[in-house]
């Protein structure tokens, strides 16, 4: 036996090129195992070279370090072989182990393709060795050198796939990697000193002498190898490090774009979202002017974007809103968050007011906006049809409260007007007490009057349309308004021939009236009246409000005095609201005008502004055609004969109506309401020339009556009558043989109804009025007797 020895320099040397090769190979296994495709390939074939290349430098310079009494030699071809047994065992392992997810069969496969790559390489290596001896093995030393080389790359295998490369714990995954390194370095020096342990060396003939191909293995060579190897490793390692690098550098550049991508994406939706939104999108900044503006501030308010820039936020915002929006901004600012909702009136480029309810969020602090966002949306239309639903629904309550009053009140005014005429009658001329009863005459007109302008107001009033021209009529009234303003103001008309409407002819000359006087009252001291009328090729205002379609005519009164305050213009049509003095007006001008518009199928506007006087606009529907009014009828009442049925439930009214007609030569049959005179009809033999009943009446109405009656009597003519029908009775449904006559009627009135009833060609000369039926002339009457009603019981 040939006693061995170590150089201790080239064993700590051969353990330090061990462990530097296994840190560069498990380097390139953590980035193999990133890696895909052929990418992964190249990773494992560098990693299998850095690992070969240190397990093989290792054991060269080990076997430089063994030291013998006895030259050594190294076959170069065993030598070669060794090294390509180290490259391709690594290459087998770390094919395996870069094959997904770590698992304890990768690791088992690949710390055994490991273990055998460092043991092939070692005995290869060590069949290399030329000497002048024998070289012999412990079996069991090299079986123990086998285990120890698997365990150990097991172990070294199983630390670095613990990493997988997580980005979150790439400073543990250095360490670890060193301590794999150097489980590594450990293994394969373990195992090349427990292999080196297993073999022993016997002494020979002195005169041996190695063939050509082997080469002296001395601590020159050995110490050359090391060198070479770290600047390989060194190199490799380089540039591993640069594919990190680059690689990370690719990662945050692919980072960048996406961001700007992203970025860049959310700016083309930002700008489509605000170009196609109908809201107004602004940002102002800490000081309160304009950063953006939306494309609807140009859109919907007229302004040039590019000019609002840097302009304060207060410009152009209604002074009576102005502290609010200035208090909402404060208190956004000062707040540091949050947000508050106001609602501004702001003016447009063209001049006009449109109101916005706006949103006002505080994101001074937020690095992508840096400034106070304002998201607005125009509310003006949506305000104006809440404004008029509340005033539509205001007029139904007054309506309802009025017709209620009216209804009452109508029935005293006929009693007070009939009773006045029997007194005036019954006095002779010069008696005090006449001149008494024509005052009381005279109130009960006013009261009259007053009581049709309420009912006017809650559309509620029968009207009786006609067709007028609106044009010629104002032409017929200019001399009275002239008249009418004082010699202060100028009156002038601008008037479009052949306006054609359907309306009651009083009360489109009461619109007229009232809206002139209107004007004139807001022009003390005088100026310009101007009445203009005009037809429409399309009113879409009508059409808006669920009018009729196709053309219109437009009636617009303007003057010259100081406007209506914006803030009570959605006021001025309600009932009983004025802006004159106490006494001076009764609130009832534009309410009137407004009722009379809506019952006549049209609509009434404003148009004003302070300083710039008003115009009242009033749309009607176009009419086909006009028609000429005839002559007026006498005052005086008219005698007649006839039976007459008067159904009325007020016992003053019905007594002075009976009393009435009586004194002028009709006979009367009475009933208080509808079921009543049924039962009169059914039970009486007189024949009824002529049915006289109240409209709106407890049980049976007067239609329903008049129905009833009909339906035995088809040719008697009805004449109805009511100061209020609660939507029950539509004078334009009278059916041929029914007219209507209003509360509260004279003397005349109600004779003068009645005739024409029994006689309808009486009343224009021989033209028969469209609401009244021709009667069958007295001899005719047999086929009205009242032997062809059926005796009635209560529970019909």
């Amino acid at each position: 036996m040939i006693d061995k020895s170590y150089n201790w320099i080239l064993v700590v040397l051969s353990i330090a090129l061990s462990t530097a090769g296994g840190y560069l190979a498990l380097e390139m296994v953590t980035r193999m195992r990133l890696a895909g495709g052929r990418k992964r390939i190249r990773w494992v074939a560098g990693g299998a070279l850095a690992m070969g290349l240190g397990i093989w430098s290792m054991h060269f310079v080990a076997m430089v370090a063994l030291h013998l009494p006895l030259p050594v030699w190294y076959d170069s071809l065993l030598v070669s072989l060794s090294l390509g047994a180290a490259f391709l065992g690594s290459g087998i392992a770390f094919f395996i182990f870069s094959r997904g997810r770590t698992s304890a069969t990768v690791l088992a496969l690949a710390g055994i393709s490991m273990g055998l790559a460092i043991t092939a390489m070692h005995y290869t290596g060590m069949a290399a060795i030329r000497f002048a001896g024998a070289l012999s093995y412990d079996p069991t030393m090299v079986g123990a050198s086998v285990v120890v080389a698997i365990a150990v790359s097991f172990a070294a295998l199983f630390i670095i796939g613990s990493d997988d490369g997580a980005p979150s714990s790439r400073r543990a995954a250095h360490f670890r990697r060193a301590g794999a390194s150097l489980l590594l370095g450990v293994a394969v020096a373990g195992m090349h000193y427990t292999a080196m342990a297993a073999a022993h060396f016997s002494g020979g003939s002195p005169n041996w002498h190695p063939s050509e191909q082997a080469m002296l293995g001395t601590p020159g060579l050995a110490l050359a190898v090391a060198i070479f190897t770290f600047i390989l490793l060194a190199l490799a390692l380089a540039g591993t490090v640069l594919d990190r690098w680059a690689l990370t550098m690719t990662a945050r550049f692919d980072q960048v774009i996406k961001t700007e991508a992203a970025t860049s994406l959310n700016e083309k939706r930002f700008r489509a979202l605000t170009e196609k939104a109908s809201e107004l999108i602004a940002i102002f900044s800490a000081d309160g002017r304009f950063l953006y503006a939306s494309p609807a501030y140009s859109t919907i308010l007229g302004y040039d974007i590019d000019a609002l820039l840097n302009r304060p936020a207060t410009g152009g915002i209604h002074p009576d809103d102005l502290p609010r929006l200035i208090e909402a901004l404060s208190t956004v600012r000062g707040g540091g968050g949050g947000s508050v909702t106001i609602e501004v009136r702001v003016r447009t480029a063209a001049g006009e007011w449109r109101l916005l309810s706006s949103i006002i969020t505080n994101l001074l602090k937020d690095p992508a906006v840096n400034g106070i966002v304002v998201n607005s949306r125009d509310i003006t239309e949506r305000r104006e049809l809440q404004e008029r639903a509340t005033r539509s629904q205001k007029m139904d309550l007054v309506g309802q409260l009025v017709g209620g009053v009216a209804h009452e009140f109508n029935n005293l005014l006929t009693v007070i007007r009939i009773h006045t005429e029997f007194m005036k009658d019954d006095l002779a001329t010069g008696n005090a007490r006449l001149a008494d009863a024509e005052a009381i005459g005279k109130a009960s007109d006013r009261a009259a009057e007053l009581t049709r302008q309420l009912l006017v107001l809650s559309s509620r009033q029968i009207l009786k349309p006609k067709l007028i021209d609106v044009s010629a009529v104002i032409t017929e009234m200019q001399a009275l308004l002239v008249k009418s303003v004082g010699e202060t103001i100028r009156v002038s008309t601008d008037l479009t021939p052949e306006c054609p409407i359907l309306v009651d002819p009083g009360q489109f000359e009461q619109v007229v009236l009232n809206l002139v006087f209107n004007a004139r009252d807001a022009m003390p001291d005088g100026g310009d009246l101007i009445i203009r009328t005009k037809r429409a090729a399309s009113c879409a205002e009508l059409a808006r409000r669920g009018g009729p379609p196709g053309t219109c005519v437009i009636l617009s009164v303007e003057d010259t005095g100081p406007g209506i305050p914006t803030d009570i213009q959605g006021r001025i049509f309600e009932p009983f609201f004025t802006t004159k003095e106490r006494g001076k007006g009764t609130g009832l001008g534009l309410s009137t005008v407004y009722g009379i518009a809506q019952q006549s199928s049209g609509h009434v506007e404003c148009d004003s502004a302070p300083e710039r006087g008003a115009r009242m606009r009033v749309y009607f529907p176009l009419a086909s055609e006009v028609e000429v009014a005839g002559p007026a009828a006498s005052p005086e009442p008219i005698r007649g004969e006839g039976t007459v049925l008067l159904v009325e439930d007020e016992p003053a009214v019905r007594a002075a109506a009976r009393r009435l007609l009586e004194r002028n030569g009709y006979s009367v049959l009475e009933a208080a309401e509808g079921r009543e005179a049924l039962e009169l009809l059914a039970g009486s033999s007189r024949i009824v020339d002529v049915v006289v009943t109240d409209v709106v009446m407890p049980g049976l109405s007067g239609p329903q009556l008049a129905d009833r009656i009909r339906e035995k009597l088809p040719n008697v003519p009805v004449v109805f009558i009511s100061g209020y029908t609660d939507g029950k009775f539509q004078r334009g449904k009278l059916r041929t043989g029914m007219s209507f006559l209003a509360k509260p009627f004279t003397e005349h009135g109600l004779t003068l109804a009645v005739r024409n009833a029994l006689n309808p060609l009486a009343e224009s000369g021989g033209t028969a009025r469209p609401d009244v039926a021709e009667s069958e002339g007295p001899d005719s009457s047999s086929s009205r007797r009242n032997s062809h009603f059926p005796t009635f019981r209560s529970s019909d």
